[in-house]
């Protein structure tokens, strides 16, 4: 038996600390999938700089948890975890568990470009 898949977007959580607004999170969502944070982590794991890389999933999680977006928020998560103590022994761990990541940030960037209305949210 399958577990329950998390939902890539949580659009009642999002709404809600979008002070309940939904053309804001609309925005917010518009604005998450051009940010700038996956490809500087992806960049700091190639570099073999974990404190960097850690910022950056950390930073990640946050705008995760902010929007709703509950598949990446966990995939972020857990390499937070492994990168928390920000120890280069932890990145061959790290970069193991990216292409994940990056996979679950694809799928929800593709459904931000679906809602092209609030009322689609």
């Amino acid at each position: 038996m399958n577990a329950p898949r998390t939902p890539l977007i949580n659009t009642r959580q999002g709404i809600a600390l979008a002070g309940n607004d939904s053309e804001l999170y609309l925005l917010f969502l518009r604005q998450f999938s051009q940010d700038e944070t996956l490809r500087s982590l992806a960049a700091a794991l190639r570099a073999g700089d974990a404190s960097t890389a850690y910022l950056h999933a950390h930073s990640l999680k946050g705008l995760c948890a902010q929007l709703g977006l509950d598949a990446l928020f966990e995939q972020a998560v857990a390499l937070c975890e492994l990168l928390r103590n920000e120890e280069p022994e932890a990145l061959p761990a790290a970069a193991e568990l990216f292409p994940r990541l990056q996979t679950v940030y694809d799928e929800t960037t593709a459904a931000i470009a679906r809602c092209d209305t609030p009322s689609s949210l």
